[in-house]
């Protein structure tokens, strides 16, 4: 398998980073590790990207070769809708891996996050005709609101970007046959909760269909009521009001990073009291994920020092 990776052509900033792009930086990197944290990573493979608050065509994306684990603000790098470096980085970036992200960005104005995963259960789930069903309340928040795009192989064409967003239309999550999921957000946070949905949506759906021949379904009249009152006309998903991007502070993102974080370390300190040699490894991956935070390299959740 191989990539292209940073074209020769580097663009000069234009300026300071600015307080807005800095707390896009701190959103993106708490996604990266939620991404880690739940197991949704594929080694250094897949991406989420993020527009670049008030600069049109700037884009931030992981550095290619570093596992979702190791990413923080400081390391993620600019570049412009074809993938060309904007500013210093000491890091390549993966632009064949960026190409599907770049036709959505240039397609959707809201698109202000795209992440495509590489997900076990919601591959499974895009190889079956059917779809995801309507079996859970997590499937029927993407009841009428969940487009497919069919496999065309590994390498991505222009032609094919042209396809793919006709194929998503107005929706803001799809599954890739044979692929993936891919979401779109309005914000970095709404990217992550559609994903996380979607996941489990597709998660209930194989193990109930493991476990009986034919599962309950609500009915139609249900499932489309639901639909409606978990799609709340279009509400931005993840968002509490609580978000000040100017002040630096931390987003819900990032609370819900550190929360999960705390938990995962609680929990596997109690199975590590049961299962010393079993845990031991465990507990050492948990403490390099959180690392970060607590250096307020990742999240910032005061103010990010790391990013100058």
């Amino acid at each position: 398998m191989s990539f292209t990776h940073t074209p020769e052509r580097r663009i000069a900033e234009s300026g300071p980073r600015s307080d807005a792009e800095q707390a896009a930086r701190i959103d993106l990197a708490v996604a990266y590790r939620l991404v880690a944290l739940n197991g949704w990573d594929d080694v250094v493979y897949t991406h989420i990207s993020a527009s670049v608050p008030n600069e049109p065509g700037r884009f931030l994306i992981n550095p290619f070769g570093l596992s979702f684990d190791e990413v923080t603000a400081s390391d993620l790098v600019k570049i412009d809708i074809d993938g060309n470096v904007i500013g210093e980085s000491a890091h390549p970036v993966n632009t064949t891996g960026f190409a599907l992200h770049a036709a959505v960005h240039a397609a959707r104005d809201d698109a202000a996050c795209v992440m495509h995963l590489h997900v076990r259960e919601a591959i499974a789930v895009s190889t079956q005709p059917h779809g995801v069903l309507p079996a859970s309340q997590h499937a029927m928040r993407f009841h009428g609101h969940l487009a497919y795009h069919d496999y065309e192989g590994l390498a991505f064409s222009p032609a094919e970007g042209e396809r793919l967003v006709a194929s998503f239309g107005v929706h803001r999550a799809m599954l890739l046959r044979n692929h993936g999921p891919l979401t779109l957000g309005r914000t970095i946070a709404e990217a992550y909760v559609l994903t996380d949905m979607l996941v489990k949506a597709c998660d209930i759906q194989l193990r109930a269909l493991a476990g009986v021949g034919k599962m309950i379904v609500p009915t139609p009249e249900v499932v489309t009521r639901t639909a409606a009152q978990l799609h709340d006309d279009d509400a931005i998903e993840g968002a509490t009001g609580r978000r000040r991007a100017s002040s630096g502070r931390s987003s819900e993102l990032v609370r819900t990073c550190s929360v999960a974080l705390h938990v995962r370390t609680r929990t596997l300190s109690r199975l590590l009291r049961r299962q010393p040699e079993l845990m031991q490894q465990r507990l050492r991956i948990t403490a390099r994920l959180r690392e970060p935070f607590e250096h307020q390299r990742a999240c910032g959740l005061e103010r990010e020092r790391a990013i100058e």
